[in-house]
């Protein structure tokens, strides 16, 4: 993963944006068959054993059933059939049983990919003009979630911070 990656999973580690739900209005309309992958593996495992093939298609999972989370970074792991999830049809697949059973996966961080996408796309991202105010920890207050997760793009980081906090 490159730096840039694990840079935006330790933020979403942290909760710096808490529910990323906001995000998914404008991932719903990215098109995951023509999605511009980064330059490192976007493969995510979840944890219902489902393999994406890029933060996309996670994301995009993400945002139709919350309940998701990721389970690795890579392949899956386990003896369980796994599904590949693509926007076409899925496929089930089993495991190899010669993958060697001493293989351990790195533990993944307990979060989804979503601020990835939402950055990588920034540029065609238009955030609806809702006046919903937050407080960054640069003491400036934005308009809206999605006006701070820009600027949270550009800056990883910023963080959430009591709205009297900010200069009005």
């Amino acid at each position: 993963m490159d730096f840039k990656s694990t840079v935006i999973f330790a933020i979403l580690a942290s909760g710096a944006l808490g529910n990323t739900s906001h995000l998914c209005d404008d991932i719903a309309h990215l098109d995951c068959q023509t999605y511009v992958q980064g330059d490192t593996d976007e493969e995510v495992c979840d944890n219902r054993n489902v393999l994406y093939n890029n933060f996309c298609e996670y994301s995009k999972a993400k945002c139709a059933d919350d309940s998701i989370s990721v389970a690795s970074l890579g392949q899956c792991y386990g003896n369980r059939p796994v599904e590949i999830y693509t926007t076409k049809e899925p496929s089930i697949t089993t495991p190899s049983p010669t993958a060697p059973s001493v293989t351990t996966p790195t533990p993944a961080p307990t979060l989804d990919p979503l601020l990835s996408i939402f950055c990588q796309n920034k540029d065609t991202i238009s955030c609806a003009a809702d006046i919903d105010p937050v407080c960054a920890s640069n003491g400036r207050l934005y308009i809206n979630k999605c006006d701070f997760t820009l600027a949270l793009c550009d800056d990883t980081s910023l963080t959430l911070q009591d709205t009297h906090n900010c200069h009005h």
